[in-house]
This record gives structure tokens, sequence and C-alpha cells, in this order.
């Protein structure tokens, strides 16, 4: 668009949103006023103008509260876009570019508030033939879902679609629209609570989840999403031993958190942002979640033999403290400081340069504030300020205000 084309179209939007303020000085015709003039061909040279215009009026109307004038200039910018050369690029959900608003769910919403229920449905069928691929058709199935249990037909949509938990050659709409419905709507298919999380599917719901979860898998057991997903749900089902082999037979291990490189942060820099740890290896993070699936599930005695194993990894591949550091981590998890302890201790005898020290200090700070032994971190934050490495120096001036916030235990009580 031309410079004067832009100027043109600000001036436009700006001489109409003055009458829309002011108001029409008269009480003459409608097609008159500054909505009528805004739909003349004068206003509107080029379609993209007009849609514009159209969102301005749109965005006028909300402002003043009046839903159906609203409705009324949604329904004639889903006719321009649905009428533009261009509007494959809009998407399923009709998204005015810019600013980047999602017409299809602004219009389903509003025709729900009013009762026009009937017209949402419509709405989303159109949107539903639009999608050209599966995340696309999950986005316009959860408002699908959202509608239905409006209407109190989301059962019957579902027994519609519950073959396919059984069929022998399953259709992957059809079991993305189970895991969407079963879940509750809202999310994407993939993302589910955690197996430890308050909340989530239960019952029936869960017992089908599960099912729908593991054909999916079946399809794509590639995927990591699909495959924690399947994860949680075990866990959450009770399903312990499954969770902790279909968590082995991944390849890539589950997520893993920390900075890059074999420092933590810029040593020059005296780590501005905190001590990060690196990375934790694919192996030691896989082995990290089995155990955490087991201590949550009350396999106390389970998680120790195999906390030990996650430790004795650091001995065997030589990976250096961070065995031993998790390991500690794990075993603070498990309610046993000193054998996280007795860890550290063993895993000062194999560090090896300074992301190892400063990640063996971090986990001896974190062993002290456990046990809330107050005094202990006070002498260990005062040697980090004195020591060469300005991480550490950093990061114990990050801590010390944290320390007015911890209890001492009461004389004869345990760790926390």
């Amino acid at each position: 668009m031309s410079v004067a084309a832009v100027g043109s179209v600000t001036a436009r939007h700006a001489a109409l949103m003055l009458a829309l303020a002011v108001g029409p000085a008269c009480s003459c015709d409608p097609k008159e006023s500054a909505e009528g003039k805004v739909h003349s061909d004068e206003l509107g040279s080029t379609a993209t103008q007009r849609i514009q215009e159209e969102l301005v009026l749109t965005k006028a109307s909300e402002e003043r509260g009046d839903a159906a004038a609203v409705i009324q200039h949604l329904e004639a910018l889903k006719t321009m876009l649905e009428e533009r050369p261009e509007a494959p690029a809009a998407g399923p959900l009709l998204v005015i570019s810019p600013p980047g608003v999602e017409l299809v769910p602004w219009l389903g919403r509003l025709y729900v508030e009013a009762g026009r229920l009937s017209d949402a449905e419509r709405l989303y069928e159109g949107a539903l033939s639009r999608a050209s691929d599966l995340l696309q058709r999950d986005r316009v199935r959860n408002l699908q879902i959202e509608l239905w249990s409006k209407r109190g037909t989301l059962k019957e949509h579902i027994a519609a679609k519950e073959p396919a938990l059984v069929a022998k050659d399953a259709d992957e709409a059809d079991l993305r629209f189970l895991a969407l419905a079963f879940n509750g709507g809202g999310a994407a298919v993939g993302l589910v609570s955690p197996g430890w999380a308050n909340g989530g599917p239960a019952g029936s719901d869960l017992e089908k989840l599960v099912r729908t979860y593991e054909r999916l898998y079946r399809l794509h057991a590639a995927d990591a999403q699909i495959r924690q997903a399947l994860i949680s749900l075990y866990e959450r089902h009770g399903d312990v031993d499954k969770a902790i082999r279909l968590l082995r037979e991944s390849k890539d291990g589950p997520p893993v958190t920390g900075s890059s490189g074999d420092g933590i942060g810029p040593e020059e820099a005296g780590c501005p942002m905190g001590v990060v740890p690196r990375p934790t290896p694919a192996e030691l993070a896989t082995e990290a979640a089995v155990i955490g699936v087991l201590t949550r599930s009350g396999r106390d005695r389970q998680a120790l033999v195999e906390t030990r194993k996650l430790v004795a990894l650091g001995r065997q591949k030589s990976l250096g403290a961070q065995a031993f550091t998790l390991g500690a981590h794990l075993y603070l998890g498990q309610n046993r400081p000193d054998i996280a302890a007795q860890t550290l201790a063993e895993g000062t005898k194999a560090r090896r340069g300074v992301a190892d020290r400063r990640e063996l200090a971090l986990a001896e700070a974190d062993v002290l504030l456990y046990e809330r032994k107050v005094d202990r971190l006070k002498v260990l934050l005062k040697a980090w300020k004195g020591s060469p490495d300005a991480c550490l120096q950093t990061e114990a001036v990050r801590r010390e205000p944290m320390l007015a916030a911890i209890r001492p235990p009461a004389t004869g009580s345990g760790a926390p």
C-alpha cells in the first residue's frame, strides 16, 4: 500500500471515529449516518480497507455495549473474509490481520450469549470445513465441545465417535475429538494435567482418556507430547508400571532444564541472574522421572533402590557431579536428607571443573535449607561471598535475604 493510501485510510478512520463519538447531527436515514458512509464505495476502495473500517465499527459498538450491533458487524466481516481471494490465509477461525483478531470464537461466543445456539453450530461447522490440518480442527473442536456442553448434546457426539476406541483402523480425527472431550475441552491434544496434580479427568472419563491416548500413541509413537500425556494419564490412573515402562522406552528422555555449556553462566559477568544448573543428561533425566513416579505413588522402598542406581551411574559412566547432585535432590524428595548429605560428600570426590563445584555447592545449600539449619547456611553463604567464584558470590547475595524467612525446626523434631 502506498504512503498516500495509508494516509487516506488513517484519515478515514479518524473521521469515522469522530463521527461515532459525536453521533449523527440529525435523525436522518441511517444510511447517511457515519456507519452508512463507511459502507459506501467512496470510503471502501479496497477489500482490506473495508475490513479494517468494519472492524473499527465493531469495536466501537462493543465499547457502547451494543451486542446486537457487534454481531451484525462481525457477520459482515465474516462475509468479507470469506469472499476475499486470499481468505484461506485467514485460517478456519478467520483471523483479521492486523490486529490478529480471531472472528469465529468472538462471534460464536456472542451467538451463545444471545441464545442463538444453532447459529453458533453452523458457524463452527463452517470453520471445521475450512480447517486444513489436525491442529486447526482441534481448535474448532474445542469450540464445538463448549457449545455442545451448553446444549446438553455432548454425550451424543461422544457416543458417535467412541467406536474409534476399538476400531481396527481408527479415524485419527475421531480419536483427537475424544481426547479433547474426555479431558473437558479447552486444552490441545497432548496437554493433560500431570498425573500427580489435583483435578483433571477421573472415573470412566479417565479410563476412556487412557484408551484414547494409547490409540494415538500407536499412530504417533515418536510424538513426545502424546507420549508424555500418556505417561501422566497412566500415573493418574494408577498404572505405575506402564508409566515407568513408557518412560524408559523413550530414546530422548523427558524434557530437561538448565543452561548449556560447562559453565553455569558467564563467570566474568558474575552470573547476574543467579546460578543456573546445566541441562541434565537424558539418561539421568529419565531415571529421575521414574523415581518421581515411584515416590508419588508411595513405592518408597523401590524409589530408594532406583535412586542408588542413579547415583551409581555417576561412578560408572564418569558423569561427574551431576548424578550426585540429582540423586541428593531425589533423596530430599523421599525425606532422606541424611543420605542426600552422604551423596554430596561422595560427589565432591568426582567433581571436575567449575560447573561441578558450583552445582555441588548449591545442592549442599538445598540440603541445609531442607533441614532448616539456618546457622550452617549462614556460614556456607559467607564462604561463597569470600570465594574467588563471582557466580557463587552473586548467589550468596541473592539468597541471604531468604534466610530471615526460614524457621528453625523445633527441638527434637526431624526434617519437614
